[in-house]
């Protein structure tokens, strides 16, 4: 059965023999899927993809029809899926580690709650501007 879904996120894999694998997760679907795909088509955030499962085991997808218009060459599409890697545990851990920091910082002085968040606030700033 052909489904058309939105990605909401990639996350590139280990290669397999001649393919680039990704992690795909589906805007309104909890559901990792893994893609593999020749060399060529690099999927990113925001392509809508209409596939098949084919391998309900593993979450297995395959495209259905031509490459989605729209995407951009590999090359440039290489950074989208480097970005999507950003994922919301990584982005939990470091405002967590933020907030943690900018607590010791203050901890010696007398400054109120919402200093603490906003010093958390610039360090995840330039953390997630700078990665």
């Amino acid at each position: 059965m052909e489904k058309t879904g939105k990605i909401s996120s990639v996350v590139k894999g280990k290669p397999w023999k001649d393919f680039e694998k990704y992690d795909i997760f589906f805007e309104g679907d909890k559901t990792k899927y893994q893609f593999m795909e020749a060399k060529g088509y690099v999927p990113s955030a925001g392509d809508t993809l209409t596939y098949r499962v084919s391998n309900e085991k593993y979450n297995t997808i395959m495209r259905v029809g031509d490459i989605p218009k729209g995407n951009p060459q590999p090359e440039k599409s290489q950074a989208n899926v480097v970005r999507s890697q950003w994922d919301y545990k990584d982005r939990l851990i470091v405002l967590q580690t933020c907030i943690k920091a900018a607590a010791e910082r203050h901890a010696q002085s007398s400054v109120d709650n919402e200093t603490v968040i906003k010093t958390a606030k610039q360090l995840f700033n330039f953390i997630d501007q700078n990665r």
